[in-house]
């Protein structure tokens, strides 16, 4: 489900609309490292 709602293309599109406003794009891996590392029942807690 995660990967169907981020694509690499939406996030170059929302690092764009950051950096038109003069503002930085953040972007971390950690919350799709928990959801890999612990799977479904991540959601589950």
């Amino acid at each position: 489900m995660y990967s169907e709602t981020a694509r690499p293309y939406d996030i170059y599109m929302l690092k764009e609309k950051e950096s038109q406003n003069d503002r930085v794009f953040v972007l971390s891996a950690f919350p799709e490292f928990l959801a890999d590392y612990y799977g479904i029942k991540l959601w589950k807690l």
